[in-house]
């Protein structure tokens, strides 16, 4: 049988050299980042976690210049686990460690610091802050266009971020700008980069369903889809909270019969991956109540409005969140406000 992407995380754990906090050797950890970051991508984030944190811990007792980079590298990766994982202050704490480091060694212009920095602009953009996190954003691209050069692939993050960042304050066009300006560089990239292209097309598929042009937004999610379920699988739940936006543009067409059995796969993977009262089945339920009010089913919108009504309960106050999808973007209007006012900010 082929081991799923977490069991094949798990050997990969088991046949690593054990750490050892004494020697600290970089090779070690290296391999231990290695398995960090598989664990990250198999949805494993609180064993993610805390193998990063171990690193650091053992980074920290080192002061030569390697070291403190890769710490850099590390504070980044336990960021992301953090963010992934929904922790989201948590995670603005660690990549403003990792921003502190770079910045400790002099590296202000490295390619290395444009990292930590689109990330705590993801972090400032869930909170609402879009100024600070355009700031980053902008800081970020900045280090990029000048080691890269204005038509490198390596910028398709940061562009899509601000596409995605256009794209939550309704600014349309220019959003529309930036992300067909990251899929003319992801063009010119190595098949390594088809996940930046995935986000790419996902937020295209964000843009049109606003806009109603439900043809189109169809479109470009099949083709997120199709690189997520290639790099993850069907069962994971990057792959599972796009089936659910999916759901969501067949009931934006009336196809409910469609919808509604695609919808509950996705929340099933997500519940069991993420936990059952995760944030993002509280999104996914929420949307697709909304979703069923416009089509003028209201007694099924009053059952899906309950049963996120139970997962808020459960969870209890929520911090501002952040998933590998950002599904804040599956009601329309200006309900993502309303959902973000029932967090902690």
């Amino acid at each position: 049988m082929v081991p799923t992407r977490q069991s094949s995380a798990l050997l990969l754990l088991l046949a690593a050299p054990v750490f050892s906090a004494q020697t600290g050797e970089l090779k070690t950890i290296e391999e231990q980042i290695r398995i960090a970051s598989a664990l990250v991508e198999a949805a494993d984030y609180d064993r993610a976690e805390s193998l990063l944190e171990t690193v650091i811990a053992a980074l920290d007792r080192r002061t030569d210049p390697a070291a403190k980079r890769m710490a850099a590298g590390a504070w980044n990766d336990l960021g992301t686990a953090f963010l992934e994982g929904a922790k989201v202050l948590e995670a603005e704490r660690a990549f403003r460690n990792s921003i502190r480091l770079w910045e400790a060694a002099g590296d202000n212009k490295h390619s290395g610091l444009a990292a930590p920095l689109e990330n705590l602009g993801k972090a400032m953009q869930l909170r609402h802050r879009f100024s600070d996190a355009e700031r980053y954003y902008r800081r970020g691209l900045r280090i990029l266009e000048q080691a890269h050069g204005r038509q490198s692939p390596r910028l398709v993050g940061l562009v899509n971020a601000l596409g995605s960042l256009r794209l939550e304050q309704n600014r349309f066009a220019e959003a529309q700008q930036f992300l067909l300006r990251g899929l003319a560089l992801v063009d010119r990239a190595p098949l390594a980069m088809r996940l930046p292209q995935a986000n790419l097309q996902y937020n295209l598929a964000l843009l049109f369903r606003r806009q109603k042009r439900y043809g189109e937004a169809q479109q470009h999610l099949r083709a997120a889809l199709a690189i997520w379920r290639r790099q993850f699988g069907p069962a994971h739940p990057t792959h599972a909270q796009g089936m659910a936006f999916l759901a969501l543009l067949h009931a934006d067409r009336g196809d409910f019969e469609s919808a509604q059995p695609m919808l509950e796969d996705a929340i099933a993977i997500v519940q069991e991956k993420l936990g059952p009262a995760h944030p993002v089945v509280w999104d996914m339920l929420q949307a697709y109540s909304l979703a069923l009010q416009a089509g003028d089913r209201k007694r099924e919108a009053k059952a899906y409005r309950k049963r996120a009504e139970s997962i808020a309960d459960a969870a209890g106050t929520w911090s501002p969140r952040r998933h590998s999808v950002d599904v804040s973007e599956f009601s329309p209007g200006n309900d993502a406000d309303a959902r973000r006012s029932r967090r902690q900010k």
